[in-house]
């Protein structure tokens, strides 16, 4: 959380948790080789108060002997809107803003375990997700990226105030933490204490569901770190199933920008296809499917809008964009030992001599069949699909490169057996192919 060496900048609002962060990060200051300054921030709404409260920061960063700073927020902030939100995005505003021009590395709050049963009870109170139940994070950054750590955050506030007492420190109240017209003021006050009575821990308890919840989206972001639109079956499987369903949710919220539409419904159908069955199970979802690719769930916006009709006549020395693939034809060439073979079924070398340098490429269609290069008889493309794993959402935007009535290549997938180099080959022609399917094909 905090290093040797660090410049941490310590938010000191003059409670017994600022208080006990400063104190205690003094402490061992010496032993971690940390550099402490003291930022108290004047929000500019109590009056009197706030001010004897910034004097109070000010006199107790002296006595500890830690460089201190006065922050003063904008006039205007009680004006409309949610102040308290308001004012904390100014707060870490104002602090970032500070640590940057000291030349700080972190800054330091005094969030305590009783903040984090807090901000559980809220975000519950409020309607929030399993994801808003991550509450407060140890370690976050301000918007500009400077590191907040909270290193008091598994402390009780009842064991910041003994400590306090131990050190015959002093702490100022808040006045506005007992009002009731804030939600927190109520929880805290009110709503806590009865959960209390009927579990004396459940302080913990939810602060431990914080952290759970927390390692349960550090996870989930782990898993779909991946491309966008695929999602590895194993990877799923390898967790909890009570986890499989919110793995779906955020991949489909990742690709289509949103979860509208999605209902419990979908989820049902979506959990079926990471059970055992046949390949190539699909599920409609709105917007587009989701369709299961031997071993990975693959995200389609729509069914491809290809015309099984089209073809295009390419020459030597042009090139063709269709769908997600680019086709090249390189010029005739003379050829020799030194011109190497195609080490992938992504580019293909042509006997320019025996074939014509006039190639028709177009998609596939049904009844397609190839001659496989190295094998005897022709094969349906549809079974080399199969046999190469090719997922069935691409097969029919697959683009077929044809000689006359054969087949000569299906980049990435098969080269067929029509116009290959061989002892007496004397000129030659090369084709490459470009997809972003590629790390689908192989």
């Amino acid at each position: 959380m905090a290093a040797r060496g660090d410049h941490v900048v310590v938010a000191l609002s003059g409670g017994a948790d600022s208080v006990a962060t400063l104190a205690a990060l003094d402490l061992i200051a010496p032993r971690l080789g940390l550099r402490l300054s003291a930022a108290h921030v004047h929000h500019g709404l109590r009056g009197p108060e706030a001010d004897e409260d910034a004097e109070f920061a000010g006199e107790l960063a002296a006595r500890l002997k830690v460089p201190f700073q006065l922050l003063r927020l904008p006039p205007g902030l009680a004006q409309g809107g949610n102040t308290e939100e308001r004012a904390r995005e100014l707060r870490y505003r104002a602090l970032s803003h500070a640590a940057r021009e000291l030349g700080a590395t972190k800054i330091a709050t005094g969030h305590t375990r009783d903040d984090q049963a807090e901000t559980v009870l809220l975000r519950v109170v409020r309607g929030s997700g399993p994801r808003g139940l991550v509450a407060i994070q140890p370690v976050t950054a301000t918007g500009d990226g400077v590191p907040v750590i909270r290193p008091l955050l598994e402390c009780s506030r009842s064991q910041l105030e003994r400590f306090l007492a131990a050190s015959a420190l002093p702490h100022r109240e808040d006045s506005s933490n007992r009002s009731g017209r804030f939600l927190r003021n109520r929880i805290r006050h009110d709503v806590l204490p009865l959960l209390r009575q009927l579990n004396p821990a459940v302080d913990r308890a939810l602060a431990d569901l914080a952290t759970l919840s927390g390692e349960r989206e550090r996870w989930l972001a782990d898993v779909l770190r991946t491309d966008a639109m695929i999602l590895p079956v194993a990877s799923v499987q390898a967790r909890a199933s009570e986890l499989h369903a919110d793995v779906l949710r955020q991949w489909l919220e990742r690709v289509r920008g949103n979860s509208r539409g999605l209902t419990r419904r979908h989820f049902v159908a979506l959990l079926g296809l990471l059970r055992p069955g046949r390949p190539n199970r699909r599920v409609e979802v709105p917007g587009g499917a989701v369709v299961l690719e031997y071993d990975r769930l693959r995200y389609v916006a729509a069914d491809p809008d290809v015309s099984g009709s089209a073809s295009v006549v390419l020459a030597a020395g042009e090139a063709l964009e269709l769908n997600d693939w680019r086709i090249e034809v390189g010029p005739v060439e003379r050829y020799s030992d030194s011109v190497g073979l195609p080490s992938d079924l992504w580019s293909a070398l042509v006997d320019a001599d025996r074939t014509p340098s006039i190639f028709v490429v177009r998609t596939s269609q049904a009844g397609d069949r190839v001659r496989p290069c190295g094998m005897m008889g022709r094969r349906k493309l549809s079974d080399v699909f199969i046999d190469r794993r090719v997922p069935r959402g691409l097969r029919r935007s697959c683009p077929v490169v044809e000689v006359g009535s054969e087949v000569l290549w299906v980049p990435g997938v098969v080269r067929g057996s029509v116009g290959l180099v061989g002892p007496g080959t004397r000129r030659v022609v090369w084709l490459r192919a470009q997809s972003d399917c590629r790390p689908l094909l192989g």
